[in-house]
């Protein structure tokens, strides 16, 4: 059985430790500590429009809101849109689904 220790941020938040039986290996225990954050019981999920970008899911973005500051967040989902107007012209736009953590607001 494999014990998975958490702790959060740089190691000054911990949470709950994972005990589960049915973990034989250390790839998998790492695999649920990782999903474990993701799920960020402290986080918040937001969608951006931003201008086209090379962002994929699992990167990390850094988004500098007038109104908010600047926060980071994790991408776990993209979109583009495509759109053609009458003059020819066309517009790109994409959308980013975000994980942000409340801590990485300022």
């Amino acid at each position: 059985m494999v014990d998975i220790v958490v702790q959060r941020g740089q190691a000054d938040r911990p949470a709950p430790d994972i005990v589960e039986p049915l973990l034989a290996t250390v790839p998998a225990a790492l695999a649920r500590g990782k999903k474990e954050m993701d799920d960020g019981e402290q986080a918040d999920r937001l969608s951006v429009t931003i201008p086209p970008a090379d962002v994929r899911p699992g990167h990390i973005v850094t988004m500098i809101d007038p109104i908010a500051g600047e926060w980071v967040g994790k991408s776990t989902g993209i979109r583009h849109a495509l759109t053609t107007h009458e003059d020819g012209s066309v517009q790109i736009e994409t959308m980013l689904d975000l994980v942000v953590p409340r801590a990485s607001r300022t």
